[in-house]
């Protein structure tokens, strides 16, 4: 039978347990900083894999769509993601007036023409017969994929494809931000740096800041100022006194 004496020699010192207590405490703090790291490299890999998820799929003989206009989103996003462009070359219409199919094409395709008379300096040609498409027939209601050619004869840019006019953009919410603005007098410039500021960076608006300033001018176009339908009737009356088979009528308001 041990005796307390024994028991308490046998007893470690408290700075010994101390010293073992502390190294536990700075191994469990070591163990947790590497397990925080594997979650954040584990985070990493979930983004990467939902960035994976979020690429457009290839497209493939018989996929479907309810619009030709879906397939031709699809397939503009496909081509914003490989670096080319997308441009609609052949559809055809039924007796009911119903689109039967849709090619889209890239934007490379087709033998390139001379539009200069001057052969010492001539125009930089983008067309080079890309055969790269993708056809979808209409089968009762819904657009079929039946043709696809991936591969193109040239090369991809995909660092550049937001610049392509395919993939430019203007969604209905900019648009109605760019007519307010406009309406009180800020400035486009202005208008785009609030809109890059949300998007987080330039490079992440799919639109350029042309494309804000060409839609502006085209809705100020079409905005009638105090004067216009004055103008506007003046030379239909001129245009009935030169053609008496020509018709006009106006819908006047209280202010005329």
């Amino acid at each position: 039978m041990m005796s307390l004496e024994s028991i308490t020699s046998a007893m470690p010192p408290n700075n010994e347990c101390g010293e073992e207590e502390e190294g536990w405490t700075k191994d469990s703090e070591r163990e947790q900083e590497v397990r925080s790291e594997d979650i954040n490299v584990t985070q990493d890999g979930k983004e990467a894999t939902n960035n994976c998820e979020d690429r457009v799929e290839e497209p493939k003989k018989g996929m479907t769509f309810n619009k030709s206009e879906d397939a031709y989103l699809f397939y503009c996003r496909y081509a914003k993601e490989n670096g080319f462009s997308v441009c609609r070359r052949t559809s055809k219409k039924g007796n009911d007036e119903k689109l039967k199919y849709l090619t889209l094409l890239c934007n490379r395709a087709g033998k390139a023409t001379a539009k200069t008379s001057n052969p010492v300096k001539p125009r930089p040609q983008s067309r080079m017969n890309c055969p790269a498409h993708i056809r979808v027939i209409n089968r009762d209601g819904k657009f079929n994929l039946n043709r696809v050619v991936i591969d193109h004869n040239h090369k991809q840019s995909p660092g550049k494809a937001r610049y392509f006019k395919s993939n430019r953009v203007l969604d209905e919410h900019v648009k109605r931000r760019l007519e307010l603005n406009d309406k009180a007098r800020i400035k486009m410039h202005k208008s785009y740096d609030l809109l890059q500021i949300e998007a987080g960076g330039r490079d992440k608006l799919p639109y350029l800041s042309k494309d804000c300033q060409n839609y502006l001018d085209k809705q100020r176009r079409l905005r009638l100022v105090e004067g216009d339908a004055e103008a506007m009737h003046r030379y239909f009356i001129k245009m009935k006194v030169d053609n008496s088979n020509f018709f006009f009528a106006m819908d006047l308001d209280d202010k005329g």
